[in-house]
């Protein structure tokens, strides 16, 4: 067996549901956890024992969990310093400092999902699994590295677990009588989750922004700002780090027992329906009737695969229904 255990150590998870910000994500989706790994990596030089670890990682079909009953809080408001702009922390203000209350940086209301846990400890596991001793040693070395999951205030402790210490799952992978769809990682999870990082190109941008404003060598200066100039050219402005994602949904339901009557088949769709509404407005075009759902629900595919160029292969296989072979 293979589990990663995880201790939340303050008693509760702040964590949001992808599709509903002040909602608690729990259980937590085995991508998110894939996700924390992945930000270690990335954040510690990217060793290349770990990547391996990673890669192997995203290869193996989607976990078994063990998690606690966790309540939800209701949502407190919070007022959150908001992010520096550009130049402010360079040139220093023109006004004079009179009073303390203009120190006070601008602050928006944020609202962040929190659930209380009945107990601090958790399990991911891959009970047919085992890893051989360098993927193993590699994934001590990350999860030592991890220090939340979720929020940067749902602090954790991660560990590669003994098999003794784990018991039984709690909900596991089934599509067929599904009461949850949790985000799992899959092949191709963690070059994605690198893409969207992009951290050569903001590293490389900010050195040469350091370069553009130092006077002493007005050679390299002016050779950073033509590097500056290309590099906002090839990226639309300055090369951004974007939010993490994985679109990669399976099924979760709780065990069955042999006792048990055979209950409901479950569905592949989560239960929360979005619902996309077409209002009319006055104009010289009829409204959308039945008969045009085909051809709507046509035009929405191409522009997804359209959109989809850039994706791994498995993404793009989802999207257009034909893998490589066709």
């Amino acid at each position: 067996m293979l589990a990663l255990g995880i201790r939340y150590l303050n008693g509760f998870v702040v964590a949001s549901e992808p599709d509903a910000r002040e909602r608690p994500e729990w259980p937590p989706h085995p991508a998110r956890v894939f996700m924390a790994l992945a930000a270690a990596h990335f954040q510690t030089g990217g060793d290349a024992g770990e990547r391996k670890a990673l890669e192997w990682l995203q290869s193996l079909p989607p976990p078994a969990l063990r998690v606690p009953a966790g309540w939800p809080r209701l949502p407190v408001t919070h007022y959150v310093p908001v992010n520096d702009k550009p130049g402010e922390m360079t040139k220093p203000p023109k006004a004079i400092i009179q009073s303390a209350p203009q120190l006070a940086r601008d602050r928006q209301p944020r609202r962040f999902a929190r659930a209380w846990l009945e107990d601090e400890t958790a399990y991911v596991m891959w009970r047919d699994v085992v890893a051989e001793e360098p993927v193993a040693c590699a994934l001590e070395s990350l999860c030592a590295k991890v220090s939340r999951i979720g929020h940067s205030s749902s602090l954790v402790q991660m560990w590669v677990a003994r098999s003794d210490e784990v018991g039984e799952p709690t909900w596991v992978p089934d599509d067929e009588q599904a009461e949850l769809q949790l985000r799992v990682a899959g092949p191709g999870t963690l070059e994605e989750l690198e893409r969207r990082y992009n951290a050569e190109a903001v590293d490389a941008y900010a050195s040469l922004l350091a370069l553009a404003e130092d006077d002493s060598d007005r050679k390299a200066k002016r050779k950073a700002k033509e590097q500056l100039k290309r590099l906002e050219k090839e990226f639309g402005g300055a090369p951004q780090q974007l939010r993490p994602q994985v679109s990669l949904y399976h099924g979760y339901a709780r065990p069955k027992h042999a006792k048990e009557e055979a209950s409901a088949g479950g569905s592949v769709f989560d239960h929360r329906l979005i619902v996309f509404v077409l209002e009319r407005r006055s104009g010289p075009f009829s409204a959308l009737g039945l008969q045009a759902v085909l051809t709507v629900a046509q035009r929405w595919r191409e522009a997804l695969v359209n959109q989809a160029n850039d994706m791994p292969e498995r993404v793009r296989a989802i999207i257009s229904g034909h893998d490589q072979d066709g």
